[in-house]
């Protein structure tokens, strides 16, 4: 089993990028958290998308910044847990509150990530030492524990619409 790749060890380029390099690096960079060999971790459709919501800035002179790869990665590990109109209201506020920018909340989800990345790479390997019913229990436990963990972050997210 492959082991997931801190997202510290991810090396942004300081130089505008075109559309087919932004792709080359995510593929690159988060080829670790793929299920499946085949998969992508993200498309142009997709991120045209990003940017006709203004979900990430508009690319300039067809070139993107270091702070829209930042989101892109962020995008990335947060799209399969919530919607994408959750998303939206997550980095508009997270960037009203953070007066640093998007580079200190990117700083602040790399560190958050990899401190919780290396308890579930623990417990992964627990988890494949198991067998039978234990295996069952250990995998609901995580089934539940990620339902729950969606559904409270829905419901803040919820909360912070209304008070916008």
């Amino acid at each position: 089993m492959q082991e997931f790749e801190k997202l510290q060890e991810i090396q942004l380029p300081d130089i505008d990028l075109y559309m087919d390099q932004v792709l080359t690096i995510l593929e690159s960079q988060m080829d670790s958290y793929k299920l499946h060999d085949d998969e992508k971790v993200m498309t142009k459709t997709m991120i045209n998308n990003y940017v006709k919501s203004k979900l990430i800035g508009k690319p300039v002179k067809k070139k993107y910044g270091k702070e829209q790869l930042m989101q892109l990665i962020m995008i990335y590990h947060m799209k399969n847990v919530i919607n994408f109109a959750d998303l939206e209201v997550f980095f508009q506020r997270a960037i009203k509150e953070n007066q640093e920018g998007m580079e200190l909340l990117y700083e602040d989800f790399v560190q958050i990530h990899d401190n919780m990345l290396d308890h579930f790479i623990s417990k992964e390997k627990q988890l494949s030492e198991l067998e039978g019913s234990d295996k069952i229990k250990e995998l609901l436990k995580i089934i539940i524990t990620a339902d729950l963990n969606k559904r409270v972050a829905e419901r803040v997210l919820k909360e912070m619409k209304g008070e916008e």
